[in-house]
């Protein structure tokens, strides 16, 4: 088994010198993150597959983000990556600042030997490498991207000798029955959220854009007890959406979510350490419980 956080430390100079001098590389580490289920040499292949990739998605310069620390995967979260099951998992993210890629080719990614690429260029195995290595070892590889914004992967990694299942986790008791205003832009997405918070009671108004949430909650004859916003949208942004309805009068409640990691989402300069997020992916009781929470919190 591998010591992550101490195989991330000894890689790091190593990443620096893989992308180069004009990529800033930024490791954050949890304390006790301990071992995973894979070998050295298998994490070692892992991160410098998603380092190269990196380099090739900022070759003007730019930030890459290393992130790791202990979660857990529940029944649903596991039933959703084929070789995972519900357990103890260190989540490794990889974040780069690059173009980002597009919708149309995000379902291909993990594909053998697809590229966007000359294939003189390119074999085309990186990433379809990433994902065999990482559930051949029982782990789950999600990735999440908005053009012209970059690319975040994260790697669900078992950790080595514990791997208890998680209890189900009964929501928090809501606090209100409330009125919300879901912005989400992708619709498979904004349909999974409307369905869980319409079945916790609440009742949910839906928007595709910032600019319709904008609309909406602006003209809206009973207030907003909470607005569920994306972050990276196409047009106006879940944040500019809410600073443009504060300069028209309108102060609501705000939880916004997006598939960035916190830190990363707060290093981007999107939003501040103080607003409420929630990082894709997440199960409905960690929905239902973080609106509780934001339905309850002050209007910043």
């Amino acid at each position: 088994p591998a010591d992550l956080g101490g195989l991330l430390h000894a890689l790091l100079p190593v990443i620096e010198v893989t992308v180069g001098s004009h990529i800033d590389v930024t490791l954050e580490v949890e304390d006790g993150v301990g071992r995973v289920r894979l070998d050295t040499a298998h994490v070692e292949q892992v991160i410098t597959n998603l380092a190269l990739n990196a380099r090739e998605a900022m070759p003007r310069g730019g930030r890459l983000t290393i992130e790791a620390r202990r979660t857990d995967l529940s029944e649903p979260e596991a039933r959703r990556h084929p070789a995972a099951q519900p357990g103890a998992y260190v989540c490794l993210s990889v974040s780069d600042t690059g173009a980002g890629i597009p919708s149309e080719v995000q379902d291909h990614v993990f594909e053998p030997f697809y590229t966007t690429k000359d294939r003189l260029e390119a074999h085309g195995l990186g990433l379809t490498t990433v994902r065999g290595i990482v559930q051949d070892g029982g782990g789950a590889v999600w990735l999440y991207s908005e053009e012209g914004l970059g690319t975040v992967v994260k790697l669900y990694l078992p950790v080595a000798g514990v791997f208890p299942r998680v209890p189900h986790v009964e929501p928090s008791p809501l606090t209100e029955r409330a009125t919300i205003l879901l912005v989400e832009d992708e619709a498979s997405v904004r349909s999974l959220v409307r369905e869980v918070l319409e079945t916790a009671g609440h009742t949910v108004i839906e928007a595709r854009s910032g600019d319709e949430g904008f609309r909406i909650a602006r003209d809206l004859e009973t207030p907003l007890d909470l607005i569920v916003s994306d972050v990276v949208m196409p047009g106006r942004t879940g944040p500019d959406m809410v600073a443009a309805l504060r300069e028209a009068g309108v102060e609501p409640r705000v939880l916004f979510m997006s598939g960035y990691t916190g830190n990363d989402i707060v290093r981007r300069g999107m939003l501040s350490s103080q607003t409420p997020y929630l990082a894709k992916p997440f199960t409905p009781d960690v929905l239902v419980r973080a609106v509780s929470e934001a339905l309850v919190r002050d209007v910043a």
